[in-house]
């Protein structure tokens, strides 16, 4: 009898629980709504920073970037030695040991430059990848946008300041939702999926990268050609609502 009761118990409360599940209205999500995607926007074209609606804020990039660095041959010159001597030190040669000491100065200047020169190659890559991305946009108005995005990679776990991975990921993803996008209550729901305590770790964004490309877009490669599949998407599918459209099986 008592344990028919437990039982009776187990079930009252699975349906209570069931009962107080949240239905998620997928006609509000802008990845399964088109009109709301376009909300904003300034066009829908597959990718172009000029659709995006901090294209045309001027109140950002009126900004001046004290961190956009020309990397000239003074400044390569500069680096190739700092270069070479961390490769003595880490080698641990003695001569580099006792004729060189790095200061303050030298490791900041070769953070700059490491982290110029991956926004100089995201930038071309951004451009080879989708042609057109950039469009006339000034160069220092492109690096200023890269750096916001890297900035908003920072505020989402990525604190390491050469996280060139979490960079990216979060480039790509303004890229597609706009540097507003955690303001805007239409997507609360990829906000709290990179919120996630694993996201960081994971890659989260990247994953909500391809979400936003089979779902809006309906890609049926990621950006490196791969092709999606309910495994290539796993992360996006545990944690947000399931596409229109139906997803690959791995093994199909």
């Amino acid at each position: 009898m008592k344990k028919i009761l437990n039982l009776i118990l187990l079930l009252s409360i699975s349906f209570v629980i069931g009962g107080c599940e949240k239905t998620i209205d997928v006609a509000k999500l802008p990845s399964h709504n088109i009109e709301l995607y376009k909300q904003d926007r300034y066009c829908m074209d597959y990718l172009k920073f000029e659709c995006l609606p901090e294209s045309k804020d001027k109140s950002w990039q009126s900004i001046e970037d004290k961190d956009f660095l020309e990397i000239d041959s003074q400044t390569q010159s500069r680096l190739t030695h700092l270069e070479q001597i961390m490769k003595m030190k880490y080698e641990e040669r003695i001569e580099a040991m006792q004729k060189y000491v790095l200061n303050n100065k030298d490791y900041e200047f070769l953070e700059a430059v490491l982290i110029q020169n991956f926004f100089n190659k995201k930038e071309a890559e951004m451009e080879k990848q989708y042609p057109g991305f950039w469009g006339d946009t000034p160069r220092k108005v492109r690096h200023r946008w890269m750096r916001l995005c890297a900035a908003k990679a920072k505020k989402y776990g990525h604190t390491d300041s050469m996280d060139y991975g979490g960079f990216q990921q979060y480039i790509e993803l303004c890229a597609r939702i706009g540097l507003y996008f955690d303001s805007d209550p239409k997507w609360q729901y990829i906000v709290d999926f990179i919120s996630l305590p694993e996201s960081r770790v994971r890659g989260y964004a990247g994953a909500a990268v391809d979400y936003i490309d089979f779902t809006v877009y309906n890609k049926d490669n990621d950006m490196t050609g791969v092709r999606f599949t309910d495994w290539l998407l796993k992360d996006a599918l545990g944690h947000l609502p399931y596409p229109d459209r139906k997803v690959p099986r791995l093994n199909d």
